[in-house]
């Protein structure tokens, strides 16, 4: 079968639609239509987007660094048999003397050899920070300076006798950075604890001999110089494996595949930038800049880290020149070539003594120190030595290196870019040579043309050598070649591919925090914003929102005539356009300004510059701007309070945005396409052309492949009533609309309000709009996507209905979008579409969230509530010994353990205070350190679960349950909830085991549901497939069951689960 086939990739969905051509190779028909919701690789760490590898790296390097700790630990208690010194008698003095004490006294008086060994094992056990601080980690800086000033203070002379002396000062309010073992909280430098160290060894070796012995017990590895039990022992503690630099980690050259790539701060690769700069610069006249003032823009950029582009221009003569799109220049800023200048304020005469391939060497080698995250000048030499041997050995390098080792660091610290390009200095030699003899073609395709020149084949792409590191794009990407493999497999390869990136998709894990932490500051903004419209009668539509904003923003003023405005007359002034939607201008609220309608509309479709500049209401725009530059200075000034503490904040880079357009001089035309143009409406990332060459070579039998982009999807959605779908469908499923602000809304509502343009539907809340996206990316041709390009780039916006006027071609370019189906059978097709559509989200089969999470709520056997606390929080605010037994005799859920704490109570009565015993308890006199327990929970006394527990408890029971997942016996249809602790895959084939997540049909109400949680009186807690996860907050249960659904031990029997995509149609047929 000949097929288009349609893919909407997101960060964490996939849409899919396949068309049936005819024998034109147009679109006939919709033949199969998916939506494929899959996890990201990802997690959000309050706030803070880390990927799961990441997370389990950590997880598995503290896993390392506490192994190690007890392999050193092991090596000193193996070590003191050597001299007699058993293994208990040492644990003995650790767990039941102050260890802390007689470090203090080590190094300056004699103590017991048992009480040296378990000295030494407590400084193993922290060892310091060894690292190289990064600019990133000037925070932990000043911790260190902290703890050197609190040595001062308390006169100690080690870290042992600072630690022993604040424990005395301070009882358990010992002060974090000293008592913490991991690296963010060790807040002393590793050469603090070695001089410690080699203090109480100079006095120890005063009164015992033996430790300058030889070992009996060498390891082979070790050296004469370490069979000396005393230096065996420092070896044992301080060891450090070098960090030793792996090549292999280097990536090979696009072009040359035996040579590595170069640093981003490569002298060679900033020429080679540069100059790829100054040939793709177009400007508004299609002219270029000539190739003759190539050397003259290189000379200007030399020595800048920066520079702004209308300085540049200027300086190079092409100051009455305007840029087609800013020359898609980020920021207006034009990256220079600093990498040498910078170097040579560092090194001096000694860098300019380097050649080229020399320097080029040092910038590598400095490029590998900003691979590591914790580099030792001593590993310097050590990661040199194996460089070198890759670098061709190099006598005046390695002199040099030698010559400015107290001057080396990472690139990082001399503000050069970390990272790596994608060509090796072979290339970029090569690439620069096309300018000098002047075919600058050829750098618009630098890699083709080199292969041209060189015979080179250009090697097949595979998901392996993508060069796309981002891990969301990666997984977004695997997921989609899985499912067009199995649609090739059914159908064959398809005729045409088109896809649509989701923008979110190209962000870093760090925007991404950023944007979500910006996204609920603004949602809980507009809650407050709401609650204030309806005190004077507003209804809170997303106009008057947005209308509140701008009045908050303009000192209540419309900004072209300074009249003052009220609240309640809000509605009465216009939502006005900077650059005007008739020339290009959107609907973001850094183009949208509070003004008098009379004024808005003799504003007409210009820029507030074009009219008013020679005008007396200028003076009015100029009180605003200069507003916007004060209320920028200071952070503070964003705030606006609404009521009491209530405040919103207004978005700090919204503002500059606007302040840029109302200061610009150019014409409305000119903005529009500047502005707002290009960037919607055509793809030419790398992610786009790397996935395009993918899929090239995957497919050799498609014939085109096609990236479109979401401004134009969006515009045809629109153009072909698609966005009314959804509400459509929704309210015949009962189940609710919602618009942009997240106010939820009846249909009937939503068709009145979307005459008047007062709502829009936020798509987001359900799934199945990546499936329509899908439909309308299938139907976009090269040839349409590039007349509405082309048109775009000319005008400023795209073909409308009735435009005040029409632009050439507009009206047959418009005709032929709303021709190219017949919209009424097309439209109700989409319509069954999306109501029969079963959205498949992909399993994770595994438990959710932590094996041990302390926030849950768990059962004992009485049916009392418990958590597990930590010691020192469970005693906060009790100073009675008296007073602190009986919380213990009353919350203390574990009998072993409230013994435990009795006992160790009595034992240390004779303590001054509650504090000192807590400090007992889990520092260092137990064998078993008690650190945290588990306690009964309950607000005034423990309670047991009933229907009339309070809010609190049972919502946080209901949600922190702590279930892994449930086991269901499928003769019998009992159950078991299986606790995360208690979590085993079962091997019984009787068995069914269902997760968070699973996919499950419920044979009664006919409806697919998405598992979300376990409980113990609501056994299953599901919602429906189609709701997405960003609406939970706003679902509620209903009668219907459509949002959420709940399954008792009576309703198990009615389950059936969805282990794959292709159960979903044998569960239709046979119960549909």
């Amino acid at each position: 079968m000949k097929y288009t086939l349609g893919i909407d990739i997101g960060t964490s969905s996939l849409g899919l639609n396949v068309n049936e051509l005819d024998r034109n190779n147009d679109s006939k028909n919709i033949f199969y239509t998916a939506d494929y919701i899959f996890g990201e690789p990802v997690i959000n760490n309050k706030g803070k987007y880390i990927t799961k590898n990441k997370e389990k790296s950590s997880n598995q390097l503290e896993q390392r660094q506490h192994e190690r700790q007890n392999r050193r630990k092991k090596a000193i208690y193996y070590l003191a048999k050597d001299i007699g010194i058993k293994e208990e008698d040492i644990k003995d003095i650790q767990f039941n003397e102050d260890i802390l004490e007689i470090r203090a006294k080590a190094y300056k008086e004699k103590i017991s050899l048992p009480k040296f060994f378990a000295v030494m094992v407590n400084i193993s056990k922290n060892r310091g920070y060894s690292g190289r601080l990064k600019k990133e980690d000037r925070g932990l800086g000043e911790l260190f300076a902290q703890t050197n000033e609190k040595i001062q203070e308390f006169n100690a002379k080690t870290i042992g006798e600072l630690k022993f002396k604040l424990v005395k000062e301070q009882g358990s309010k010992i002060l974090s950075h000293v008592k913490k073992n991991n690296v963010e909280g060790t807040f002393f430098r590793r050469e603090q604890i070695e001089e410690e160290f080699d203090l109480i060894l100079q006095e120890q070796l005063k009164h015992y001999s033996i430790l300058k012995e030889k070992t009996k017990y060498p390891c082979k590895n070790d050296s004469e110089h370490n069979l000396v039990i005393y230096k065996k022992l420092k070896a044992i503690i301080f060891f450090q494996r070098p960090i030793k630099w792996d090549k292999d980690s280097i990536g090979n050259c696009n072009i040359y595949e035996n040579e590595k790539v170069v640093s981003r701060s490569s002298i060679l690769f900033e020429k080679y930038r540069a100059l790829q700069l100054l040939n793709n610069l177009e400007f508004t006249d299609n002219t270029k800049i000539d190739i003759k003032d190539f050397s003259k823009g290189i000379d200007l950029l030399n020595g800048f880290k920066e520079k702004s582009v209308t300085k540049f221009l200027k300086e190079l003569g092409y100051e009455n020149k305007t840029l087609k799109n800013n020359g898609n220049i980020k920021d207006e800023k034009i990256k220079g070539l600093y990498t040498n200048k910078k170097l040579f304020d560092t090194f001096g005469e000694a860098w300019e003594r380097l050649s080229l391939n020399q320097k080029e060497s040092v910038i590598d080698f400095l490029s590998i120190l900003s691979s590591g995250d914790e580099i030792e000048l001593g590993d310097l030499e050590t990661i040199y030595n194996d460089y070198i041997k890759f670098a061709h050995k190099d006598e005046k390098i390695k002199e040099f290196l030698e010559l400015n080792k107290d001057k080396l660091s990472p690139l990082s610290e001399f503000d050069l870019p970390k990272g790596r390009a994608t060509y090796s200095l072979k290339a970029l030699k090569k690439f620069i040579e096309f300018f000098e003899n002047g075919v600058v073609e050829g750098i618009n395709e630098p890699d083709k043309t080199l292969r041209e020149i060189e015979k080179i084949d250009e090697p097949k792409k595979t998901f392996e050598n993508l060069n796309i590191t981002n891990p969301i794009v990666q997984r977004a990407i695997k997921e989609t070649i899985f499912e067009i493999d199995k649609l090739v497999k059914i159908y064959g390869e398809p005729y045409k591919i088109n896809i649509e990136f989701t923008r979110d998709i190209k962000k870093s894990l760090k925007q991404r925090g950023e944007i979500e932490a910006k996204n609920n500051k603004r949602y809980s903004d507009k809650q407050l914003i709401k609650k204030e419209l309806q005190k004077y009668a507003i209804k809170p539509t997303s106009k008057n929102i947005q209308r509140y904003i701008l009045w908050q923003q303009q000192k209540h003023q419309c900004i072209y005539t300074e009249k003052t405005i009220g609240l309640s007359e809000l509605t009465h002034y216009e939502l006005e356009h900077i650059v005007p939607e008739s020339k290009g201008g959107t609907r973001v609220m850094y183009n949208l300004v509070l003004a008098d309608k009379e004024a808005n509309k003799d504003k007409n479709n210009k820029t507030p510059y074009e009219y008013f500049h020679d005008k007396e209401n200028w003076k009015y725009i100029q009180s605003y701007i200069n507003h916007l530059e004060n209320i920028l200075k200071e952070t503070k000034d964003l705030e606006v309070f609404i009521e009491g503490k209530n405040k919103i904040t207004l978005d700090k880079e919204e503002l500059k945005k606007k302040l840029k357009l109302l200061n610009s001089q150019k014409s409305a035309f000119e903005l529009g396409k500047s502005e707002f143009g290009q960037r919607s409406y055509s793809d030419t990332s790398y992610i786009a052309k790397e996935v395009t060459q993918l899929l090239k070579d995957k497919y050799p039998n498609t014939k085109d492949i096609v990236i479109t982009k979401g401004g134009i999807v969006a515009y045809l959605r629109s153009m072909w009533g698609l966005n009314d779908i959804l509400p459509f469908v929704r309210d015949k499923e009962n189940k609710p609309i919602y618009d942009k602000d997240r106010n939820k809304i009846s249909y009937e509502d939503y068709q009145n309000a979307k005459k008047e343009n007062l709502f829009e539907f936020d798509k987001r809340c359900d799934h199945r709009h990546h499936a329509i996206d899908a439909i309308v990316i299938s139907f976009c041709s090269r040839s349409l996507i590039n007349k509405l390009s082309a048109f775009h780039a000319k005008y400023g916006y795209l073909p409308r209905k009735n435009p005040k006027e029409f632009h050439k071609g507009e009206k047959e370019l418009f005709a032929e979008v709303k021709n190219i189906f017949d919209k009424n059978s097309f439209y109700t097709k989409i319509q069954n579409i999306m109501s029969e559509i079963v959205v498949w989200h992909k399993p994770d089969r595994y438990p959710k969230g932590d094996f041990f999470d302390e926030t849950i709520y768990g059962k004992d056997k009485e049916g009392y509530f418990t958590k597990r606390v930590k010691v020192v929080d469970f005693f906060d605010g009790i100073t009675k010994v008296d007073k602190a037994k009986e919380k213990i005799e009353k919350w203390v859920a574990n009998e072993e353990t409230k013994t435990a704490l009795l006992e160790n109570f009595e034992k240390f009565k004779d303590e001054k205070s509650v504090k000192e015993i807590v400090l007992n308890l889990f520092n260092y006199q137990r064998k078993t350190p008690i650190k945290k327990i588990q306690i009964k929970f309950g607000k005034r006394a423990p309670q047991k679960f009933n229907e009339k527990l309070d809010k609190e408890l049972k919502n946080g029971y209901a949600v922190n349950s702590g279930y892994s997942c449930i086991n269901i016996d499928k003769n019998t249809f009992n159950y078991e909830l299986i606790p995360n602790h208690k979590f085993l895959k079962v091997k019984d084939k009787n068995i069914v085991q269902l997760f968070a997540n699973d996919i499950i049909f419920d044979k009664e109400s006919k409806q697919f549901y998405k598992i979300v949680s376990f409980a113990q009186k609501e056994i299953i807690k599901a919602k429906n497939i189609t709701e997405s996860d960003n609406f939970d907050s706003l679902l509620k249960q209903d009668k219907g069951g459509r949002s959420y659904k709940f399954f008792g031990s009576t309703s198990l029997k009615n389950i059936v689960l969805v282990n794959s995509q292709p159960d979903i149609e044998t569960i239709k047929e046979k119960y549909l």
